[in-house]
């Protein structure tokens, strides 16, 4: 296939390849380093983008609905490709559609969705980010209560059955048993520690046992404190946890956003947590998500 090539871009690549160079080429749905030998193939088009930004496709973590739709309300195969389009107009290629607490015949549903959904756009959706119930009530933001509950061995059999469709679950550490953290582990699941009242020492431990995630740094959790660092101070400390914030400036101030990135750097990535009203005018009124 013939290339396009593109030039006088302001490049957002980290890959070495790219340092410097403001040219560069799509090959096969592919950024590529400029090559002279590309200029022979006569059929290039060759594009001008006059300074304008450009960076590979954004990968979102957490993703709740837009365009009035919530993927906890409606989990269906027509949510999930209402949400690639709108994410793909916003430069996201790939992201992880997440579930709230909720009933089991909603998850059921939502993994049939999700399988389907995937099956037809393998580079798009990874799996779902299960997002409860297996979560601290004080801290459950607002998730519906009436879900959420202590994880059961019938519950780890279960998710370890649809293992591959789950990307990672978010869970409050203290409410859910060290052998049951193994389990999930040793099933293949990966955790996240979120919608969390532990403390540092319970956070640092979980940390330490494998689990390598933290869903929303500072939003469903205590806050740091001189006396009690609690999961931030936990997540600073432990050089192999990443950790997700949602930048938006109103669930975190932008002030703190920068003092994370300047501590966490390549550990610290954005969400946009998106929710149904995404991507909808003002006028359309209210909206739900999982009964709130």
């Amino acid at each position: 296939m013939s290339a396009t090539i593109f030039r006088n871009a302001q490049l957002h690549i980290t890959s070495p390849d790219f340092n410097g160079v403001s040219d560069f080429a799509v090959q096969d749905h592919r950024i590529i380093p400029m090559d002279p030998s590309l200029l022979q193939n006569t059929a290039a088009e060759e594009i001008d983008l006059n300074g304008k930004h450009v960076s590979p496709g954004f990968i979102d973590l957490l993703v709740n609905g837009c365009r009035g739709a919530s993927f906890t309300n409606d989990p269906t195969v027509f949510t999930l490709e209402n949400m690639r389009s709108f994410e793909l107009q916003h430069g996201t290629t790939t992201f992880i559609p997440t579930l709230l607490s909720c009933q089991r015949e909603t998850l059921t549903k939502a993994l049939v969705a999700i399988r389907t959904f995937k099956n037809n756009h393998t580079t798009v959706c990874p799996g779902m980010h299960l997002e409860g119930p297996f979560i601290n009530y004080l801290y459950k933001g607002f998730q519906p209560e009436s879900y959420i509950r202590q994880i059961s061995e019938s519950d780890i059999g279960y998710l370890s059955q649809v293992r591959d469709l789950i990307a990672y679950m978010t869970i409050a550490p203290e409410n859910v048993r060290p052998k049951y953290i193994l389990a999930l582990q040793t099933a293949g699941i990966r955790l996240s520690v979120g919608h969390s009242a532990a403390s540092y020492f319970e956070a640092l431990s979980t940390f330490k046992a494998g689990v390598h995630m933290v869903t929303h740094l500072y939003n469903g959790m205590r806050p740091i404190i001189g006396r009690d660092p609690g999961i931030i101070g936990a997540t600073l400390e432990s050089p192999l946890v990443s950790a997700g914030i949602i930048a938006d400036g109103r669930h975190v101030h932008p002030s703190v956003i920068k003092l994370m990135h300047s501590l966490l750097k390549e550990r610290m990535y954005i969400v946009s947590d998106t929710q149904a009203p995404a991507g909808t005018l003002k006028q359309q009124g209210s909206f739900s998500v999982a009964g709130t």
